[in-house]
């Protein structure tokens, strides 16, 4: 584990059952820092995510996490040590209010009552919008606030890290920077560390401190996302010829 990272990916190697979809993919992410993962359609960056997060197998390679390996850990033991997960299109119970939404996000964490009533609170602080609307079916919610939602779920047991798989899908344009601006906070005012996975090139970069390019299942580059001619080698991959996911 190379000093100061919270998150270590060794040449990892999944995909799901005989079909390999990531090869040999390497990266790190350093407490505190948003790394965005980022390739077209096919590339296999949800794959990428949900390996990491424990939902599918590692044929080969490694993961450690806070200096610990986890290759092995299943994804409720990862969650237990300190990740966050917000997967693709805003996985929310849409026929519970949300607090209710809130309550089952601490589902199995163990946590005495007053105890979750205060990590509730904590999530209308941080999300005042989700305080006005406690009460409110969350499938009324606008798109960017099932988002919110989906995010404040994710922080409920206070993760190191959190994954976020395509946050700005179908959000306006507007809503995007929220969720983004959100996203950064997280990082600079609590020191969370994000690994995020985007479609939207300039979003990510506008927020991303590093950045992994993935291509056909592989890392064909790693950088600071300020790293001079990256949006060359970005666009390179974007317009190559299309893959299988």
């Amino acid at each position: 584990m190379s000093v100061g990272n919270i998150l270590e990916v060794n040449g990892v190697t999944s995909g799901y059952g005989d079909l390999t979809v990531i090869r040999d993919v390497s990266f790190t992410v350093a407490p505190a820092s948003i790394t965005a993962v980022l390739g077209r359609n096919g590339a296999g960056k949800t794959t990428t995510l949900n390996t990491v997060a424990g939902l599918l197998p590692i044929k080969s390679g490694s993961v450690v996490f806070d200096a610990a390996p986890i290759t092995s850990s299943p994804a409720y033991a990862r969650r237990r040590l300190g990740f966050g997960y917000v997967q693709e299109n805003k996985r929310v119970f849409k026929q519970r209010s949300v607090e209710e939404n809130l309550i089952l996000g601490m589902y199995r964490l163990g946590l005495k009552r007053a105890e979750e009533r205060s990590r509730i609170e904590e999530s209308y602080e941080r999300f005042p919008i989700l305080g006005e609307k406690r009460k409110q079916v969350a499938g009324f919610l606008s798109g960017g606030q099932q988002q919110m939602l989906a995010i404040a779920q994710a922080l409920l047991n206070r993760p190191k890290l959190l994954m976020l798989d395509e946050p700005s899908t179908g959000l306006a344009p507007s809503i995007v920077s929220e969720v983004m601006e959100t996203v950064r906070s997280l990082r600079d005012d609590e020191g969370l560390a994000v690994l995020l996975i985007e479609q939207a090139v300039e979003t990510a970069l506008g927020v991303a401190d590093s950045v992994v390019v993935l291509d056909v299942g592989r890392v064909i580059h790693t950088a600071p996302a300020d790293e001079p001619g990256l949006r060359e080698v970005i666009e390179n991959a974007y317009m190559a010829a299309p893959a299988d996911d």
